[in-house]
């Protein structure tokens, strides 16, 4: 996105009445320090003049968004195919939707792999998950289905739906029951062309805040729990056992 060509794009939202989500390379310079910051960001670009709401990405690619221990090891940085180091941003965003009484959360990339970091998007009026990816690294490989099958479980966990917009990769939409309703290509099976596709997507948390959505990991932390009481219990017993034995 140029100055160039922004007066053109806010042209096109108005005529379609229509807001815009899209990936943008974000920058700021720190009023402190003068340091340049550079950001993988998502904007929602609304119709009328107000501001574009911004996101930034928290979770980066080692070695594809930064470089780890730049500044500690500057050699590492001829071991990566990028020249410097994306900055992480630091929270959740939401963007609205309609007249902004719910809201769509967005998640940038691999981010949606991340159970308890997609479960802080989700707030209680958040109704839709929104996913935009670049699968451009791995061809035309699997990587781009096994991607798109980690976000299905992202929906279930958070009963709340999901578009994802991807380059090269599996542009579709998921239901809140983690079924794939519609994707890019499904008429010709080729999800790699060039094009658009148009969804209609049902929003909301139908069934309400799911547990998980709720309470996190608490009940994964509570089987480990159970299991490590039960080995430690075991233990304990063979142990008492065979000193009687021995006495």
């Amino acid at each position: 996105m140029t100055q160039e060509n922004w007066p053109r794009v806010k042209r096109m939202l108005l005529e379609a009445n229509t807001p815009l989500v899209l990936g943008i390379d974000d920058f700021e310079r720190d009023a402190d320090t003068g340091e340049d910051r550079f950001y993988n960001s998502a904007a929602f670009v609304p119709v009328d003049d107000s501001a574009p709401v911004v996101y930034r990405k928290r979770r980066l690619v080692m070695f594809g968004e930064y470089i780890p221990f730049e500044k500690a090891l500057p050699f590492m940085k001829y071991l990566s195919p990028i020249g410097a180091s994306f900055s992480a941003g630091t929270e959740a965003v939401q963007f609205p939707v309609g007249e902004g009484k719910t809201t769509m959360a967005p998640v940038i990339c691999y981010e949606d792999a991340f159970p308890h970091g997609v479960r802080e998007h989700v707030l209680p009026g958040t109704t839709l998950l929104v996913n935009l990816t670049n699968d451009g690294w791995f061809g035309e490989g699997p990587a781009q289905w096994q991607h798109a099958a980690n976000a299905v479980f992202r929906c279930i966990e958070n009963r709340v739906p999901m578009v994802r917009s991807c380059n090269n990769g599996l542009s579709c939409w998921v239901d809140r029951f983690g079924r794939v309703r519609r994707f890019f290509g499904e008429e010709n099976g080729d999800i790699y062309g060039a094009g658009f596709a148009v969804f209609e997507i049902p929003l909301g948390q139908a069934l309400g805040r799911s547990f998980y959505n709720r309470h996190g990991d608490v009940f994964g932390w509570s089987c480990l729990v159970l299991g490590l009481t039960g080995i430690i219990a075991r233990l304990a017993k063979r142990r008492l056992h065979t000193r009687r034995k021995i006495g």
